[in-house]
């Protein structure tokens, strides 16, 4: 991977993404002020951006971005046959629940 002054790196024309498109996506992830981004495709990193060497190593505040991530794999789950659809409760995948817990519903909104 090619290392960037401010500590952004990418890695070159891997996956069918050109570095031009890194360049792209670097120059908006700075415009928007993130302070990281990493893209893993294919079982190895395609880019990896940090705003200063800090934050590589900084815990980050993640706050609703786990719904988000965690509806679309719901999502992703439903459309490959793997969940019935978004009624089904989510007990009926963990057959070792303590049967105290099987009542209890997740709603995702």
């Amino acid at each position: 991977m090619e290392k960037q002054k401010d500590g952004g790196k990418y890695a070159s024309h891997k996956g069918g993404l050109h570095i031009t498109e890194f360049n792209d996506l670097e120059r908006e992830i700075k415009r928007n002020k993130a302070e990281s981004c990493i893209i893993y495709r294919e079982n190895a990193i395609q880019y990896e951006f940090y705003r200063n060497r800090k934050t590589k190593e900084k815990q980050h505040k993640v706050n609703s971005i786990t719904k988000s991530v965690l509806s679309t794999l719901v999502g992703i789950a439903i459309q490959q046959g793997y969940i019935e659809n978004e009624d089904i409760p989510i007990v009926n995948y963990f057959n070792d629940l303590d049967d105290s817990k099987r009542g209890l519903r997740l709603i995702i909104c």
